[in-house]
């Protein structure tokens, strides 16, 4: 008669295993979040390079960049890259927008957008022979989920003359939730800032 041997696991050996998930679960997890970081900055791009290829096609037909108020909502400052005619088939959306977050931008979950000459309804904010549809900028939320500089969206006049804004872009050298915006700053050449 042959003797059967049961052997089972120990409490001490289960415990060494979770230790060992567990320690493996802390090294893989920050790797995971900084590659899902990576791919929204890397859509965040090339959704503003798209926005930027529209925002080229309209000055090409209409001279001008649109229009934009601090006062216009996100969506407003850029409908009309699709509408009358469709430069772009649809406003992509911001994929780092968080629904929670209160930004100065509103909750819009689209791109910011500021003309150079951006207007405080009536009144144009900086000298217009100077900015008047000849730059943009536009802005993704970055990792923090917030547009630091509200509606400005890093506008050329504010960036040439506000170095603390400009401090405030997302370098993915500071981790995975350094605070800043991403930024394409586009158009023409601007004169010296008066």
């Amino acid at each position: 008669m042959r003797s059967i041997s049961l052997h089972a696991f120990t409490l001490i050996e289960l415990l060494i295993v979770v230790v060992i998930i567990a320690i493996l679960a802390a090294i893989a997890f920050p790797n995971m979040l900084e590659a899902s970081v990576r791919a929204r900055t890397a859509r965040t791009h090339s959704d503003l390079r798209s926005l930027a290829t529209g925002l080229e096609s309209c000055r090409i037909d209409t001279n001008a960049y649109p229009r934009a108020t601090l006062y216009m909502t996100l969506d407003r400052r850029i409908s009309s890259l699709t509408t009358p005619i469709a430069y772009l088939s649809k406003l992509p959306e911001d994929p780092f927008h968080r629904q929670d977050a209160a930004t100065l931008a509103g909750t819009s979950a689209d791109y910011c957008y500021a003309s150079g000459n951006i207007y405080f309804g009536t009144t144009n904010q900086f000298d217009s022979n100077t900015y008047i549809n000849t730059v943009y900028s536009l802005a993704g939320r970055g990792p923090d989920g917030d547009i630091n500089v509200g509606g400005y969206c890093m506008a050329h006049p504010v960036a040439l003359r506000n170095e603390t804004a400009l401090k405030g872009t997302y370098d993915p050298t500071n981790g995975t939730i350094s605070a800043g915006d991403i930024l394409r700053l586009g158009g023409g050449t601007l004169g010296a800032a008066k």
